[in-house]
């Protein structure tokens, strides 16, 4: 189904908007694109300096080795006359957001970044990482590979960061969900009464983000929303895409699309449970019982979605299952269910005399390879790792 968050998918490819490389947005928000394409990243990741005159922050760095970025930030310093920024801000610990901060730090350490403290929020625990650092996904590197634990500055909820003019104020504001440690800012620009909210990885310019925690994400959307409505925000910025024209409405959007989401696969489910409940005898397809969380995707987010976006995708519908077992409305299938699954559809195999075939219905993956989504936790089964979810 294609709603107005997944309308950029054409015949399986994402038809992304231009966004600049650098770019004034207002007079004290300039962005510096961190020349990072990808399925993730989109256009790349979006970088903000903040402030007026000659000292001014910086958040975040983008990912790691990236040349081309450091000589934009570089070009953007003498464009605006910056001379040193004393704050670095990171959003959150993923490394497309803080790998670059070894590079900026080599780069501008010994001259506009002298004495540069670097701010972040610091969870009670780490998250675990995810896939391995040549997957290049943005969890698999830890936070402190590129900077010491100790030498971050803890951010705190409802923080408020002057910026070094004096006329340009950041509330922090703890939106976990994508990321534990995900931060958002309200921005306020005393000069011009202007607030704007710093949404980041929380919501895309285009699109829809990825989430580690469904009941954490959707209170961060709750928590933004009810912040952009109180200040009358008039743009949001995220960390991927172009500006937000209308924060409250998007949003709203973000909310009924995983709301949205959680009802295609509640209805999926009990579907295929009827369908179940509705053979007879040795009839019964056993397997239709069963489904795997990429089937599940696949089947929700249809033929448009890009192949290389079935494991981020893939990961959402499984935070959705997660919160549905929560909620006592599911629960996962058992070695037992799946093995005697199994038993059963070998058996009927058996009796229709079709030893000689190459059983790939046998398997309730589907007889498909499923090693592109090995991240996650399941049951090997006739060598595959498998997720089942039986409706209650």
């Amino acid at each position: 189904m294609t709603t107005a968050l997944t309308s950029h998918f054409k015949s399986g490819k994402a038809i992304l908007p231009d966004v600049p490389k650098l770019h004034q947005l207002t007079d004290s928000i300039f962005v510096v694109l961190g020349m990072n394409p990808g399925p993730y990243t989109l256009n790349g990741t979006n970088t903000y300096i903040i402030g007026r005159g000659k000292q001014r922050l910086l958040i975040d760095c983008g990912e790691s080795n990236n040349d081309c970025y450091l000589d934009n930030l570089q070009a953007s310093f003498q464009l605006n006359g910056i001379e040193k920024i004393n704050k670095i801000i990171i959003s959150h610990w993923h490394q497309d957001h803080l790998g670059g901060l070894p590079g900026v730090l080599q780069r501008f350490e010994s001259s506009i970044m002298k004495d540069v403290t670097v701010h972040k929020y610091m969870p009670n625990q780490d998250e675990k990482l995810e896939g391995t650092e040549n997957s290049k996904g943005e969890g698999a590197i830890s936070p402190y590979n590129f900077y010491p634990k100790e030498k971050f500055h803890p951010l705190q909820d409802n923080e408020s960061i002057e910026s070094p003019c004096g006329t340009v104020y950041l509330k922090v504001l703890h939106t976990p969900g994508h990321a534990n440690d995900h931060v958002a800012l309200l921005h306020e620009d005393r000069t011009t009464k202007v607030k704007s909210l710093f949404c980041f990885d929380n919501i895309l310019g285009v699109g829809t983000s990825k989430f580690n925690n469904l009941h954490q994400y959707l209170h961060s959307l709750e928590k933004m929303k009810d912040v952009a409505s109180e200040h009358r925000v008039k743009h949001m910025y995220s960390s991927h895409g172009p500006v937000i024209e209308d924060p409250v409405q998007k949003i709203q959007e973000y909310i009924d699309h995983r709301y949205v989401r959680i009802n295609q696969i509640s209805s999926l489910l009990r579907q295929h449970q009827e369908i179940e409940k509705g053979g007879q005898g040795e009839n019964v397809n056993y397997h239709h019982r069963f489904l795997s969380v990429e089937e599940i995707t696949r089947k929700i987010y249809g033929k448009d979605l890009p192949e290389n976006l079935i494991i981020p995708a893939t990961f959402n519908s499984l935070q959705v299952l997660l919160k549905l077992q929560k909620d006592g409305l599911l629960r996962m299938a058992s070695a037992a269910d799946i093995d005697d699954n199994n038993d059963r559809n070998n058996s009927n195999n058996n009796n229709n005399d079709n030893n000689n075939s190459d059983n790939s219905d046998n398997d309730i993956c589907g007889g498909k390879d499923r090693n592109s989504v090995t991240g996650l936790k399941g049951k090997w089964v006739n060598g595959q790792t498998y997720w089942a979810w039986i409706g209650i």
